[in-house]
């Protein structure tokens, strides 16, 4: 069975690698995006399970 995709998506380097340190050992995929514009790429490629996003990006909340 494939494993579940999770996608991070955070404008700031730092927490979006802690983020992908803390998921590392979990049995998912992980995907990151640093702007809600990459994420909306990454979703049109892949099958995303479940977003983890900040809510304050400039040009696009992470709730849009």
């Amino acid at each position: 069975m494939k494993r579940k995709c999770i996608l991070v998506v955070y404008d700031d380097p730092n927490v979006l690698r802690s983020m992908v340190r803390m998921l590392h050992d979990e049995d998912y995929s992980v995907l990151t995006a640093d702007s809600a514009v990459a994420a909306r790429a990454v979703i049109e490629k892949e099958l995303v399970h479940l977003i983890i996003s900040d809510a304050m990006m400039p040009g696009m909340s992470g709730h849009e």
